[in-house]
This record gives structure tokens, C-alpha cells and sequence, in this order.
């Protein structure tokens, strides 16, 4: 759940590095647009699932690769990487990868 937002993302955000309200309106743009990406592709899994167009076994493999994308799409790899700050992903990634360690231990 990227559609090519986090290439222009880098490029947007090294180019108004510097400019925290530039930045700040174009990060909120981006993000806005993929929750709201997420949302509907959401929307789209609940309805098919209500009309029974999934099978039990296939239920909790098409959840799983849903949210997983949309957590990866909400990674903010790019931004982080504008800024040369990669330790603060680094920290934020390593939490991410422990919450879904505990989501894949738990059968959540």
C-alpha cells in the first residue's frame, strides 16, 4: 500500500528540508491519503467477507496480508530518511517487528 508515495515523499521532504510546515502539510497529506487508502481497502475485505465470499481457511491469511500491508504502507521509512535520522526508524522498526512477532506467537 505504497502506490509510489514514499519515492516523492523523499524527494518533497529533502527538498523542503528546512521548512517544517511544508513539511509537516506534505507528511499529513501523504498519510491522510493512505489511511484513507487503507480504510477502503478495508471496507472492500469486510463487505466480501459479510456476502461469504471467503472460506474459513482463507479468512485469516487474506486479514493478516491486509494489515500487514497497510502497516507497511504506513511506514515512515521515507521521511526518516529525508531527514538522515535513521536511528529513530531503526528504534521504531525493531518495535514494529517485536508487535508482530507477538501477533504471529498469538494467532491474533
Amino acid at each position: 500500500l505504497d502506490y509510489g508515495l514514499n519515492i516523492s515523499g523523499v524527494r518533497m521532504s529533502s527538498k523542503f528540508l528546512g521548512k517544517s510546515n511544508l513539511i509537516s502539510n506534505h507528511l499529513s497529506s501523504i498519510y491522510s491519503f493512505k489511511f484513507l487508502a487503507s480504510i477502503f481497502l478495508f471496507s472492500i475485505f469486510m463487505i466480501l467477507y459479510l456476502l461469504g465470499i471467503f472460506n474459513e481457511q482463507k479468512i485469516k491469511f487474506i486479514l493478516f496480508a491486509l494489515i500487514s500491508g497497510i502497516f507497511t504502507g504506513l511506514n515512515p521509512f521515507w521521511y526518516y530518511q529525508a531527514k538522515g535520522e535513521l536511528k529513530h526508524y531503526s528504534f521504531l522498526s525493531i518495535l514494529i517487528k517485536i508487535l508482530g512477532l507477538v501477533f504471529v506467537f498469538f494467532d491474533c
